[in-house]
C-alpha cells in the first residue's frame, strides 16, 4: 500500500488460516515450531490491540480509509459501486 508516497505494509498483515499456514510451510521448521510461533504472535497482536494508543492508531488509519472511499460532497455515490 502506498500512503503519502511512501511504500508501507499493514502490520499484521491480515491472512487467512490457510494462508498462513501455507507461508510458514515455505519456512524448514518443525511443525511443533510454527505452532510456537503462532502462538507468540497471536499473543502479540493481542497484547498490541488491548493497548490506548495502538487503538487509537487503528481508528485513525481506519476513518482515513473510510474518507478516501466516501466521497463528502456526494454521499450517495458509494451505492452505485454495489455489485
Amino acid at each position: 500500500m502506498i500512503k503519502d508516497g511512501q511504500f508501507y505494509i499493514d502490520f499484521p498483515e491480515p491472512y487467512k488460516r490457510r494462508e498462513l499456514n501455507a507461508k510458514y510451510r515455505k519456512i524448514p521448521l518443525k511443525d511443533t515450531t510454527s505452532r510456537q510461533l503462532r502462538k507468540y504472535f497471536n499473543a502479540m497482536a493481542e497484547f498490541a490491540s488491548s493497548d490506548e494508543q495502538v487503538k487509537l492508531t487503528i481508528f485513525a488509519e481506519r476513518q482515513q480509509s473510510a474518507a478516501v472511499e466516501f466521497d463528502e460532497e456526494d454521499p450517495d455515490a458509494w451505492k452505485t459501486q454495489l455489485t
